[in-house]
């Protein structure tokens, strides 16, 4: 029996900011795909079906399971409906045309999917009766623009070679300007103009009143009437046979095919990475009877988990965390030591709360693969989170210790020491090792003498170094250096010191901010005239003087602002450690 196949692939953004990002590509692959499957719509076989979006669409993808379409899966008698939403451009070195992937340079063409390898090479080799190509793509490239005839004119794109090789009766590749520089991308309903009038001739137009069947053909003839100027297809190819995309297909002779030594032609199901499709569930087809080539029991299992796994990351990327879960959990059930699925569930449960549960999940990964460093450190979070702030210090020294090149792992060492830190300056104990009321009552105001000592050590320093530009003789950076050294210790203690101690620590910078402004309305309501006659001798010391006087009372402010600031915090994250 005679198969329909698909390939659906649609992207919105590119890594290379030459191709400008898309609006409704994503889209409008998911919605071709959602009818093709549909009970209510296309009918296909959702094994037979494959949509990949985004960033997974990357070159060596998208060219290998276009390449294994044709030649691989399709066999005589199937129909094969490709069809691509993204950008497409013209090479400015060479004149060829190209699809632009998720990975692709523009610079770097090997990156990209030559239009004429395809044209030439690889749908020359498929043995599907029929297949239809359709491009819907946002048009780029200076080259483009130089060579087109219209406004949204395909021609610089393939060429005046490439429409030859095609074989007359089998193949059709259609064309469709989603913009450019004459006409942007724009939408209906979510979305491309496109994409919505197609899907919209899909549930009625298109459809032949007495068979219920609906054709390719008829669809171009509805999309005829439909489409404005830039959006009209453009058709290369012909097909000698209607290309049913909904309905019970007409039999058709079988064309014989001649394969090499050690080939088989006989059916392959394609495997979907989508999930589901609307109300339909993606499945795997089983083959029809025949002699395949039969995969042996552990290779079965590979590619079911694989697939598993794949579904429940297109479903993340759909934010539907209960049916990702579940798809793990199959994969699970088929291998429970399999550690990307192990590690994606984990890192699931996480998200969602779960706690217990991603402990289970993670303890069960770290005992598969104990140098496992992803593992060590999902522990390291569900510790530091759960307030086991040793334990996890532990645990992400381990995750450190296999992977010491990971800056991710080291941010979330961070996080857990000054988890530790705050934890044990508000309680004034370890949250591991209680301390006794004695230690904790003497450590507390050696703590807040040392953090005094160091502001007022910053404040010298700050006071110093600027009045350190006021002599001539020393370089300004000098001044400035020392001011600047002055001025961290200040503000980060002032911080510090209130987040730990309260108000009394506000007290304490409030009384060093006092002696900035003292220091300058001081020089200013005593010294004017020995400062006036001393600028009248010494030009040059007016300019560092003014600085001084600005600097001193903004850097005071500063540290009492930063002061406040400290406190808020320390008193919400203490009321929410009481609650």
């Amino acid at each position: 029996m005679s198969r329909r196949l698909g390939l659906i692939a649609g992207i919105n953004t590119f890594q290379d900011p030459a191709f400008r990002p898309l609006r409704y590509a994503e889209n409008d692959a998911r919605a071709l795909a959602q009818w093709l499957v549909n009970n209510q719509g296309g009918k296909w076989s959702p094994g037979d079906v494959q949509l990949i979006q985004g960033q997974h669409v990357t070159h060596e993808l998208f060219k290998s399971l276009v390449s294994q379409m044709c030649t691989q899966l399709a066999a005589p008698g199937d129909q094969v409906l490709l069809y691509f939403a993204g950008q497409a451009f013209v090479d400015e070195r060479t004149g060829d045309g190209y699809l632009a992937l998720a990975n692709t340079q523009m610079q770097n063409t090997q990156t990209a999917l030559h239009l004429g390898t395809l044209i030439r090479q690889i749908l020359p080799q498929c043995r599907a009766s029929q297949l239809v190509f359709v491009f819907d793509c946002y048009q780029t490239g200076q080259l483009w623009s130089m060579r087109r005839t219209s406004p949204f004119d395909f021609t610089p794109l393939l060429g005046r070679t490439l429409s030859g090789s095609l074989q007359p009766t089998k193949h059709l590749l259609t064309f469709s300007c989603r913009g450019n520089e004459f006409g942007e991308e724009r939408g209906e309903q979510g979305l491309g103009i496109f994409a919505h009038r197609m899907i919209a001739g899909l549930c009625g137009p298109a459809r032949d009143p007495q068979s219920g069947n609906i054709t390719f053909q008829q669809l171009q003839s509805v999309l005829a009437q439909n489409l404005d100027e830039q959006h009209k297809i453009i058709a290369i190819g012909q097909l000698q046979a209607p290309f049913l995309l909904a309905g019970e297909p007409a039999p058709q002779p079988i064309e014989p095919v001649h394969t090499a030594a050690g080939s088989s032609p006989a059916h392959q199901p394609l495997h979907t990475t989508t999930g589901n499709f609307g109300n339909a569930t993606a499945t795997q087809v089983a083959p029809p009877p025949g002699p395949p080539q039969q995969l042996n029991a552990n290779a079965q299992k590979e590619q079911q988990i694989a697939q598993l796994v794949a579904q429940a990351k297109q479903q993340l990327q759909q934010n539907n965390q209960p049916y990702a879960l579940q798809l793990l959990e199959q994969a699970l059930q088929v291998q429970p030591t399999n550690v990307e699925a192990l590690t994606l569930k984990s890192q699931l449960l996480g998200s969602l709360g779960r706690t217990r549960e991603a402990f289970t999940t993670v303890d069960q990964l770290i005992q598969v693969d104990a140098n496992n460093a992803l593992g060590w450190s999902m522990r390291a979070v569900l510790l530091n989170n759960s307030g086991q702030y040793q334990a996890a210090l532990v645990a992400i020294e381990r995750s450190l210790e296999l992977n010491p090149n990971n800056p991710e792992t080291y941010g979330i060492k961070t996080n857990i020491m000054a988890s530790l830190a705050s934890a044990q300056s508000s309680n004034g104990k370890s949250p591991m090792t209680p301390l006794s009321k004695e230690t904790a009552t003497t450590s507390l105001p050696g703590r807040f003498l040392g953090s005094l000592t160091l502001q007022f050590l910053g404040t010298l320093l700050a006071i110093g170094g600027l009045a350190l530009l006021v002599v001539p003789k020393l370089p300004a950076p000098l001044g400035l250096l020392i001011a600047s050294i002055g001025l961290g210790l200040l503000c980060v203690h002032a911080f510090l010191g209130a987040f730990r101690h309260g108000l009394k620590s506000v007290f304490t910078t409030l009384l060093f901010s006092l002696v900035g402004f003292a220091i300058v309305g001081g020089a200013y309501k005593f010294g004017e005239t020995r400062l006036i006659s001393l600028f009248k001798t010494h030009p040059s010391l007016l300019e560092p003087t003014i600085f001084f006087a600005i600097a001193l009372p903004i850097l005071s402010t500063l540290a009492l602002f930063l002061a406040i600031i400290g406190y808020i915090a320390g008193l919400i994250n203490r009321l929410r450690k009481r609650g």
